[in-house]
């Protein structure tokens, strides 16, 4: 080999391994951004309770049912995206200007009527870039108008 082709070797594995190390910390900030989940229920029915309960004592907001599509597995389990897998309670008072990277948001998207559980990505001049923990890929942006809530407990339960 000559040292040309050296070279451009070595700029090649230089440039993959920078988008190995981006990659990777952009999935380092959404983990962070997680709130705490609890699994100790045995049912659906418990995990609500103990939703509802958490947030009477928290100080919580709202209280979501959370849809299985998989796309924040393996932090919320994935069946079918008919399926509630998780109960989202969120943060008693908090507006879209307190979201930060990482961030685990509810916002509404297409009719207004579907509401998705993402982390916040970044933030552009047209709103917060969404992501799911397992999506290759960012999804629908997420403005002060279809912002429903920053998530601040997560409640699952053992099927």
């Amino acid at each position: 080999m000559n040292s040309k082709m050296l070279i451009g070797l070595a700029c090649a594995v230089l440039l993959v391994a920078g988008l190995l190390a981006l990659a990777w910390s952009a999935q380092r900030t959404l983990e962070r951004g997680l709130p705490p989940r609890d699994d100790s229920s045995r049912s659906q029915a418990a995990a609500k309770k103990a939703a509802e309960d958490w947030a009477l004592l928290n100080n919580g907001g709202a209280i979501h049912p959370v849809r299985g599509t998989g796309s924040m597995a393996p932090f919320i389990k994935k069946t079918t995206p008919d399926d509630i897998v998780a109960y989202a309670v969120t943060q008693g008072g908090a507006t879209w200007y307190e979201v930060t990277p990482g961030a685990l948001c509810l916002y509404r998207y297409g009719s207004g009527n579907v509401i998705a559980i993402h982390c916040a990505a970044k933030l552009t001049s047209d709103g917060w870039i969404m992501s799911g923990l397992s999506n290759s890929r960012h999804d629908i942006r997420m403005n002060e108008a279809n912002f429903v809530g920053i998530v601040a407990r997560v409640f699952i339960w053992k099927s």
